[in-house]
């Protein structure tokens, strides 16, 4: 079936009910999708294609609702490796072979995960890639102990913050 995500927060948290419906193609989308739609161009397929069979990491910037999820699933077919992923939603078309790390939800006998806990987690598998969706500036140190480690996975990360370079530093710091 069709994958879908629904969030929803009501009072006393928001004034009214509020519910957001995310419907996810049937399939997953590939980079040839994005280029057939006009979303990327040959030029940009190229150089992503480049960029992943250099080994090289890539950090994916955008507002929300931009496609850094969409462009970021279309990248894992790419990455012939060991693949270890950390979401908070869980909305990635994962390879069968790649191994997803979602935060703990809160139950009644036990306290949720942070995620910077999921990011860890992730990387203590020792993938050759590390694909975070949405990394935010709280998990620094988890980030931080990606980029240091030996041996260091490569990196396909997703960041939500305008795409202008001044705004991008002071999200990450």
């Amino acid at each position: 079936g069709r994958r879908a995500r629904v969030s929803a927060i009501g009072p006393p948290l928001s004034p009214s009910l509020s519910v957001n419906l995310r419907l996810h193609p049937p399939r997953a989308l590939a980079l040839a999708d994005l280029g057939a739609s006009g979303v990327l161009p040959p030029a940009g397929i190229a150089l992503l294609h480049a960029i992943i069979a250099a080994g090289h990491g890539l950090l994916i910037v955008g507002d929300a609702g931009t496609g850094k999820t969409t462009l970021a699933g279309a990248l894992l077919p790419k990455l012939a490796a060991r693949i270890a992923t950390a979401e908070r939603a869980g909305e990635l078309p994962l390879p069968p072979e790649a191994i997803r790390f979602s935060p703990a939800l809160p139950a009644p006998d036990q306290p949720g995960a942070e995620f910077v806990q999921t990011i860890r987690a992730a990387l203590a598998t020792t993938p050759d890639w590390l694909v975070i969706d949405e990394i935010g500036a709280e998990e620094a140190p988890a980030l931080w102990e990606a980029l240091a480690a030996d041996p260091a996975p490569r990196c396909l990360w997703t960041l939500r913050a305008p795409a202008q370079p001044d705004r991008l530093r002071s999200a990450l710091t």
